[in-house]
């Protein structure tokens, strides 16, 4: 049976709205609105109008109620310079990526979450803490996501309609989630990942009371964690020239705007240099174009996931149908690996051992 509820967030997810929606199928607006308030129900051939103006399989008009974005709980950065549409996009497209997080639980192993939580407590204090209890010393993080996944979190990424949001994070239960831009460099991305960290560590699940102050401690959370104090003061003690520093950050894996904060930060560089290597970031296009790039990180995971799927003659295709989603939004979530990773084409059946996956 057609379920309104399903209507509403596909329409949401693509960001348009009933007028455009009207446009882009033949139905009036009218129509819609009765069709999302339960007043009436759309006959068959306005179904398939309908599933192929929001690019979704018509089954996916069918399908139960999905459980839905906590919007309250979650971390969005500059919520209110965001726009109704624009928020609406990032809570459909977090929605989706629960029910597949709900699909790949019922069939792995996935690993425990195992992020602490210190509310209350500073962020250069706070990163420290965490990267005692993960047992990660002073030493460069490698990779990000991977990290985020080894300690439970669950990490998707945004579809890349939802430009406007960078991340956010939430706790769903006792599980935490991060969702990531993938329209961001490789160096801003792994920040934005921290950044989020941060969120989940030092505000816990009340991350609604968001506001400057809580983004800056969010944000000094992540550079503390990807950048302690000692090796910075031992590879760094008095900071440098930008064209040193753009060669020092590879030990870290960060922007050369992320370093200059940091050394900033730290005392490191006085207010006077700090404000000249911004210009100079800003003249050189370093924002946009960070210099010395490093590879985008993916999701371990999700490659094991697909990688597992693949042995056991799952398709994406399948996989996609079983969510009830497309493909097309079934590789958005996951960082792009649905197209590269997984063949189609084998028929697939929907018995599978739940495989535990490690994560290191």
């Amino acid at each position: 049976m057609f379920n309104p509820s399903r209507l509403v967030l596909a329409r949401k997810v693509r960001g348009m709205t009933k007028v455009a929606l009207s446009q882009a199928t033949g139905i009036s607006t009218r129509s819609i609105t009765s069709y999302e308030s339960e007043s009436q129900e759309p006959f068959a051939a306005n179904m398939d109008r309908l599933a192929r103006g929001l690019r979704v399989p018509a089954a996916f008009l069918t399908g139960p109620d999905m459980d839905e974005l906590p919007i309250n709980a979650a971390s969005f950065r500059a919520f209110s310079n965001l726009t109704v549409r624009q928020q609406e996009q990032a809570w459909g497209s977090g929605t989706l990526a629960l029910a597949l997080s709900d699909w790949l639980n019922q069939r792995f192993r996935l690993p425990d979450p195992d992020v602490p939580r210190y509310q209350g407590i500073d962020p250069e204090t706070a990163a420290q803490a965490v990267r005692e209890e993960w047992g990660l010393g002073e030493r460069p993080i490698r990779n990000m996501i991977h990290l985020l996944e080894a300690h439970g979190v669950h990490v998707f990424s945004l579809a890349e309609e939802v430009d406007s949001v960078d991340a956010f994070s939430l706790w769903r239960s006792e599980t935490p989630y991060v969702f990531l831009s993938t329209k961001k460099s490789a160096e801003r991305s792994r920040m934005d990942a921290a950044h989020e960290l941060g969120h989940l560590v030092i505000h816990g699940r009340h991350q609604r009371s968001r506001g400057r102050e809580v983004e800056h401690e969010a944000l000094s959370f992540g550079a503390a964690f990807l950048m302690p104090e000692g090796d910075l003061k031992a590879r760094l003690p008095m900071g440098g020239t930008l064209r040193e520093l753009v060669v020092a950050k590879k030990r870290w894996n960060v922007s050369a705007a992320s370093l200059v904060y940091r050394l900033h930060g730290l005392g490191l560089i006085s207010d006077w240099q700090y404000r000249m290597m911004f210009q100079e970031i800003s003249r050189k296009g370093y924002r946009k174009n960070e210099p010395r790039g490093s590879q985008r990180e993916t999701s371990q995971v999700l490659v094991k996931v697909l990688g597992v799927l693949r042995a056991e003659g799952v398709t994406t295709a399948h996989m996609a149908t079983e969510l009830g989603i497309s493909q097309e939004d079934l590789n958005a979530l996951m960082f792009g690996l649905v197209l590269t990773v997984v063949d189609g084409g084998s028929e697939a059946t929907s018995t599978l051992r739940r495989p535990e996956l490690r994560v290191v």
